[in-house]
C-alpha cells in the first residue's frame, strides 16, 4: 500500500520538472507548494466571485491531470461548471457585467487553449449536479440569447482523457496515486483576490486579444472603454498602402516640415 516504501521514477521526474519550471517551490514543511496563489498573473481570467472550495484547482488540474493523466476524486464527484461562450469581445464585456450582478462563484475572460472552441469563455462553479442545474437556469435566463450556455462536469483537460460520463467509478490505482500526490504537495489556506488594477490590466489584454484575432468589435470596445481618443492608433499599427499605382513614393508632409523647423 501507499505507506510502504515504494520508488516511483515518474513521480521524481515530474516533481523535479515542476521545481525547475519555477511554478512550484519546496515549502517549510518539505512539501511542494505553488509559487503563486490561484488567479495571480499571468492569467487571462477575471474572477467575479471566488469559490473557496475550488482554490486547489492548481493541484487537481495542473498536477494530477496535466502531469499524471489522473482525474481526481474531487473533480469526478464535486465539480460542475456552467460554461458561457460569448461570440465576440462586445458580448464578453456584456457577460462580464451580468456575472458581476449575479455574483456567483465565477470567472470570465480569454480562452487561449488550442483545444477549446472559441476565443472567449466564462465559468460558473458548482459542487453538485443539482446546484449546477440551478445555476444553469439562472445564467441562461440572464445571458443574451445568442450566447451559448451549457452545464458540464469537471475540466476540459480531464475530458481529453476520458468522457465525463465514465467518471463515476475510480480505480484503486488512481486512488493510490491521488493519495501519494496529496501527501507530496502543501495546501496553503490563504486565498487570493484580484485587485482592481489587475482586473483592468486583464481587460486590456482582452482588447489586445480581440485585435489579434480580428474581432469585429475590437475597435468599438477599445474606444468605448478608454478615455484616450487616439487609443486605436496606439494599439494597432496601420500600414501605409502602396497598391494604388497613382500614389507617389515620398509624399511631402507639411506637418513634418513644421516639426523640423
Amino acid at each position: 500500500m501507499y505507506l510502504d516504501l515504494k520508488f516511483d521514477r515518474k513521480l521524481k521526474l515530474v516533481t523535479n520538472r515542476l521545481l525547475a519550471s519555477n511554478e512550484f517551490h519546496i515549502g517549510s514543511g518539505g512539501k511542494l507548494a505553488p509559487m503563486f496563489l490561484k488567479g495571480a498573473r499571468p492569467t487571462p481570467w477575471v474572477f467575479i466571485s471566488h469559490d473557496v472550495r475550488k482554490k486547489y484547482c492548481w493541484f487537481w488540474n495542473r498536477v494530477c491531470t496535466q502531469e499524471f493523466n489522473l482525474i481526481p476524486s474531487h473533480c469526478r464527484f464535486s465539480c460542475w461548471k456552467v460554461v458561457i461562450k460569448p461570440n465576440n469581445v462586445k458580448e464578453l464585456f456584456k457577460c462580464y457585467d451580468i456575472l458581476k450582478i449575479l455574483d456567483l462563484p465565477s470567472k470570465i475572460g480569454a480562452d487561449v487553449r488550442q483545444y477549446t472552441y472559441g476565443p472567449w469563455a466564462g465559468f460558473v462553479y458548482a459542487d453538485t449536479l443539482e446546484e449546477g442545474r440551478k445555476y444553469y437556469k439562472i445564467v441562461r435566463e440572464a445571458m443574451p440569447k445568442k450566447v451559448e450556455v451549457i452545464l458540464k462536469r469537471g475540466c476540459t483537460e480531464m475530458e481529453r482523457i476520458q468522457d465525463s460520463d465514465y467518471w463515476d467509478v475510480m480505480g484503486e490505482k488512481d486512488l493510490e496515486l491521488e493519495q501519494r500526490l496529496q501527501d507530496l504537495f502543501a495546501f496553503d489556506e490563504r486565498f487570493f483576490r484580484q485587485a482592481r488594477w489587475l482586473k483592468n490590466e486583464i481587460k486590456e489584454d482582452w482588447i489586445r486579444r480581440a485585435i489579434e484575432i480580428g474581432d469585429p468589435y475590437a475597435r468599438e470596445m477599445a474606444e468605448k472603454l478608454s478615455n484616450d481618443p487616439d487609443i486605436w492608433k496606439k494599439l494597432v499599427v496601420l500600414s501605409v498602402p502602396y497598391h494604388d499605382e497613382t500614389k507617389d513614393v515620398g509624399i511631402y508632409r507639411p506637418e513634418e516640415k513644421k516639426k523640423e523647423e
